[in-house]
């Protein structure tokens, strides 16, 4: 870990820290598990106090952050200079949550997302309306993709983490908006389907969280049939990447299911 980060951290953990790097899923960010002066762990994310998408996420999700209890690692604090932008979450002894069909964690990871929808849209959050699906959306639909849910927008396995108790939590905020209900579960279904669901098993779980509920039918369709267009492009764009071939086929199969056009 950069000097300066550990510079930046020590007048509030203390200068005995033990400093163990994290690796996956974290872009351009720098991770690790620290452990203090008072032998408790933390997980410090920093990313460098640069113009541009990065800086954003990153104030974004410790703006975030302290509304998350219940649902994310418990916000301890964000700290920044010229250099680095530093936040800091209690560190869980957790692991990537398994969707595959039969696995014993789809409940406790169902039971996570789920208690998003409970947080409700905080203040900060307000602003933070959705537009990036809007290109893939015709004029009249754009309606049905607004809306006042608290929403994850990179929803899959790696950031729905299960503890020892069997709890799950979900992680990564670096982008959460203001969005219809349907979005979130919509992305969830397309994890499932991905995962080796059919797309009626995927639904089965999917219809269970509240959002799901409250969404129209026609804001279900619409958030999938968008879906699936935007991993549709990705994956044209990117041909040599399998992993988005899967994704399109997956979204693509569950819109069919949902009935969306």
């Amino acid at each position: 870990m950069d000097r300066d980060i550990i510079a930046l951290l020590e007048p509030r953990l203390g200068t005995d820290l033990v400093i163990k790097p994290a690796t996956g899923g974290y872009g351009g960010a720098t991770t690790a598990i620290v452990e203090h002066s008072q032998g408790e762990r933390v997980f410090v994310k920093a990313a460098p106090n640069k113009a541009g998408r990065n800086r954003k996420a990153t104030r974004r999700e410790a703006a975030i952050g302290p509304h998350l209890e219940g649902v994310a690692p418990r916000f301890l604090f964000h700290i920044e200079d010229h250099g680095w932008l530093v936040t800091v979450v209690e560190a869980l002894d957790a692991r990537p949550t398994d969707l595959t069909p039969g696995s014993p964690d789809l409940g406790p990871a169902m039971s996570a997302v789920d208690r998003i929808y409970t947080v409700g849209l905080p203040a900060v959050a307000e602003e933070w309306e959705d537009t990036r699906w809007d290109q893939f959306a015709d004029q009249q639909d754009l309606p049905y993709l607004r809306g006042d849910a608290l929403t994850h927008t990179d929803m899959h396995g790696r950031n729905i983490l299960l503890d020892g108790s069997g709890r799950g939590w979900v992680v990564d905020w670096e982008w959460p908006t203001r969005a219809s209900a349907a979005l979130m579960p919509t992305m969830l279904g397309v994890q499932l389907v991905s995962a080796g669901h059919t797309p009626a098993s995927a639904l089965s779980w999917v219809s269970e969280l509240k959002a799901w509920r409250v969404a129209s039918v026609r804001a279900r369709q619409v958030c999938s049939a968008v879906n699936a267009r935007k991993y549709v492009e990705i994956a044209r764009s990117h041909p040599k990447e399998g992993w988005l071939r899967e994704l399109s086929a997956a979204a693509t199969a569950w819109a069919e299911h949902l009935g969306a056009r």
